[in-house]
């Protein structure tokens, strides 16, 4: 469910679409020890953050910004990396620039998120770039009119 919501949500902001939703799958994974940690199921945070100026927190626990869902986490995320120009859509450099932006003080973090990425299953890495041209081909032909429902 949260690789879905991570390529949903990011569908939303157009800088991204080209971005792997299974990179940032894993750093959610990564951060979350595999969403088992407290920080997330006690705050619904998918990626380890801070408290922040943006608005899409409502308070503090255990040192980590908490969130009334993980979409909230999710969009927050986005956000934050807009805030900090990370625009770059190859691999190794999102990292990094993720990484050089302060995004963690665990110097082996860069090692650990692409690790993370690259047990991934190969599914993760495709299925997103089958459906969402899929997805945009469809609501361009609702749009025109080329296709027609039959419960209209």
């Amino acid at each position: 469910m949260n690789f879905f919501l991570i390529w949903f949500i990011k569908l939303f902001f157009p800088k991204y679409w080209m971005l792997s939703s299974a990179l940032v799958y894993a750093q959610a994974k990564h951060e979350t020890g595999n969403f088992k940690s407290a920080v997330y199921r006690e705050n619904k945070n998918l990626f380890g953050m801070k408290r922040s100026t943006r608005p899409f927190e409502f308070s503090e626990n255990r040192g980590h910004a908490s969130y009334h869902s993980s979409v909230l986490s999710i969009i927050d995320y986005y956000k934050r990396q807009l805030q900090f120009e990370i625009f770059t859509t190859n691999v190794n450099s999102y990292i990094n620039e993720t990484f050089q932006s302060n995004y963690a003080e665990d110097p082996n973090y860069k090692v650990k998120w692409f690790d993370t990425y690259n047990s991934l299953p190969f599914v993760y890495r495709v299925i997103p770039f089958l459906v969402t041209p899929t997805l945009l081909l469809a609501i361009y032909w609702i749009s025109k009119g080329k296709v027609t429902f039959p419960f209209k």
